[in-house]
């Protein structure tokens, strides 16, 4: 059982990790015929069961993603469904992508703590933050003085989504000097 819950204040590198699962599953799967995308305020725990337990279409594995359950499903949902999740199949992959952090307490939250993968996106800040900077101006062709680097990191505070995009004007006004 391949079961995942993606949550953390980082929504940029979040959005981009997911985006990435669904690319190499296409790769590797042969297209988005058997990847669904469920939106947890509109879907019921039967939903996500059936939607999981569909047979792949001309492939081994099905990939299921379902977005802010956790955080917009009504609480007997989430506790109707956990129960289920002991139902998944082995061909399926499930993926709950939270852009707020899970209540903790809540049932289907302590069950995916024990049969899940758990993978949080925190906040950069500090070293980290600078690390990130310097590996996405080089990664859009670029460098970066180190006094150039720590004033970018000050003035943009963290937020990787703005971040990314002064990167990408930097690059292409310096023509990626």
């Amino acid at each position: 059982m391949a079961i995942f819950l993606f949550f953390g204040e980082d929504t940029f590198t979040h959005k981009r990790k997911l985006k990435f699962w669904k690319q190499e599953f296409e790769k590797k799967h042969g297209g988005d015929m058997n990847i669904n995308i469920l939106q947890g305020k509109e879907t019921s725990p039967g939903e996500i069961l059936n939607a999981c337990q569909a047979a792949p279409f001309l492939g081994e594995k099905r990939l299921t993603i379902i977005k802010n359950f956790l955080s917009e499903a009504a609480t007997e949902d989430q506790a109707a469904l956990a129960p289920l999740l002991d139902t998944i199949p082995d061909f399926c992959v499930l993926i709950f992508s939270e852009s707020l952090a899970p209540d903790k307490r809540l049932t289907l939250y302590k069950k995916l703590q024990k049969i899940a993968k758990l993978v949080e996106f925190p906040a950069l800040a500090g070293k980290p933050l600078i690390a990130w900077i310097q590996h996405e101006v080089l990664e859009q062709g670029g460098s970066i003085k180190d006094d150039a680097l720590f004033f970018l990191a000050e003035l943009v505070t963290g937020d990787l989504h703005r971040m990314d995009n002064e990167i990408s004007k930097l690059v292409a006004y310096t023509k990626g000097e």
